[in-house]
């Protein structure tokens, strides 16, 4: 979306396509997937689970009856988890970004008007 020169400026080209210089469609470089974060946010999130378990209160089979203070820890608990759940969830569902090289030949095709923000020079 954004061409970055050497010196600073940006030139924006919206959705303008990119193609190789071959001239077929798309880039071809380094792709981050993201792994570290996505994986991450799993374990977190399954430690978290197991933390929230281990702070409730199993029920007993021999009638034990929740105190006052049983049932704010478990509603802090699980409400906790869930706003804790919900945030680092928003991690897992990161697209891969792809990273052009410096000197990396590509074509724009330009189907709008360009407008420079002046004489590049490099």
């Amino acid at each position: 979306t954004d061409i970055v020169f050497p010196n600073g400026s940006t030139l924006q080209i919206g959705g303008m396509a990119g193609t190789d210089p071959e001239g077929y469609g798309g880039f071809n470089d380094q792709v981050d997937n993201h792994y570290f974060q996505v994986f991450g946010s799993a374990i977190l999130i399954a430690a978290i689970g197991a933390g929230i378990d281990m702070s409730v209160p199993a029920s007993s089979p021999y009638g034990y009856r929740q105190t006052p203070s049983d049932s704010a820890r478990n509603s802090f608990a699980e409400t906790f988890g869930r706003v804790i759940e919900q945030t680092i969830s928003k991690n897992m569902n990161v697209q891969p970004t792809l990273e052009i090289r410096p000197g990396y030949l590509f074509n724009v095709l330009v189907d709008q008007d360009m407008v420079f923000p002046g004489a590049y020079r490099g």
